[in-house]
């Protein structure tokens, strides 16, 4: 497809008995709900149910971090993209019942104007699929040329993970049955020149 080289997607990055820990562990906790950033203000957060509709925790499991790094750089380099990247944000666990969603959206732009996080920026995005026990609810990317638009759905197999640079566009598209789970992680580096 056109979206070679913009994200790479991989089975089984997490085994069901590490799918079934995260979702046990955090199974009885209480969610909130999701926010988004008010357009131009990087401090400014607000809930935005045009734009998101899901429920959110914040995690700070060593384990995933130290999991998933590798992932990360093999990712990094085989994709030629060679961000310097230089740690991550907490983790986002993130639940979409039925009905929820989130529209088209980038995650970062890597420019100076974006700088957070003691002056990085989201330069990697990834997302792991905890279950699939659900219908609908599809990753989608946004392609755009010269006025088209070409769209990507992503598999979305319990713990397949996908990874791409966070000013791609993306959404998840409405939930219709069950419950969907992912771990979300953006990974950080300097802006880009």
């Amino acid at each position: 497809t056109n979206f070679k080289h913009l994200l790479m997607y991989a089975e089984d990055v997490f085994d069901k008995k590490k799918c079934d820990k995260v979702l046990r562990k955090y199974w009885g906790r209480k969610w909130k709900d999701a926010t988004v950033k008010e357009s131009g203000n990087k401090e400014q957060v607000q809930i935005d149910e045009t734009l998101r509709i899901s429920e959110v925790l914040w995690l700070k499991e060593q384990w995933i971090f130290d999991y998933i790094w590798p992932w990360m750089q093999e990712a990094n380099d085989q994709t030629g993209w060679c961000y310097d990247i230089r740690g991550c944000e907490d983790i986002q666990l993130t639940r979409y019942k039925v009905g929820s969603f989130y529209d088209f959206h980038t995650d970062g732009l890597g420019d100076h104007v974006s700088k957070d996080h003691g002056g990085m920026v989201r330069k990697l995005s990834m997302t792991i699929f905890l279950n699939d026990d659900y219908e609908g609810g599809e990753f989608q990317f946004a392609k755009y040329h010269k006025g088209e638009v070409e769209i990507l759905t992503q598999e979305h197999k319990a713990g397949g993970a996908v990874i791409f640079p966070s000013s791609l566009d993306h959404r998840v598209k409405p939930v219709t049955k069950g419950v969907r789970y992912s771990l979300v992680i953006w990974f950080i580096g300097p802006p880009f020149a």
